[in-house]
């Protein structure tokens, strides 16, 4: 097929733009509807993902009131107690002061043999040590 096209050149230009703004409204008009699509999809996932999570709500509801419930429920409520005793005492286990190490450097220093410990106390950080020593040269 043989088309001729002998517009004048304004009018040449005319033409291609308003091809052009064709192609580009279609291509948008395009565009908008598969976003309107993908919305479309979102909000009926949603919706079955609500539905769904109401059922789960309503049977969790039905089976608490009941007696396999109650008996959830009490064993929940003894976890929750159990844990909470544990982190009190997981706290206690990091407030207590370690006083291994003094009693280590001690060990090292002390001599094999001809000294003996017999009392320690702890007051306000002052460690006082009781003993007895076979002579005064072990000391």
């Amino acid at each position: 097929m043989l088309s001729l096209n002998l517009l004048p050149p304004q009018e040449k230009e005319t033409v291609a733009l308003v091809a052009a703004k064709q192609k580009i409204i279609s291509w948008n008009t395009s565009f908008l509807f598969l976003i309107l699509i993908f919305f479309g999809l979102l909000a009926s996932v949603w919706v079955c993902l609500r539905i769904q999570l109401n059922s789960i709500e309503t049977i969790l509801q039905e089976t608490e009131s009941g007696q396999q419930g109650q008996a959830y429920v009490s064993f929940k409520k003894q976890v929750e107690e159990a844990n909470r005793n544990l982190e009190d005492l997981n706290k206690l286990q990091e407030s207590i002061k370690s006083y291994s190490p003094p009693f280590e450097a001690l060990g090292e220093l002390v001599p094999p043999v001809g000294l003996f410990f017999s009392r320690l106390f702890l007051d306000k950080n002052i460690l006082t040590i009781e003993g007895r020593a076979d002579n005064r040269d072990v000391l």
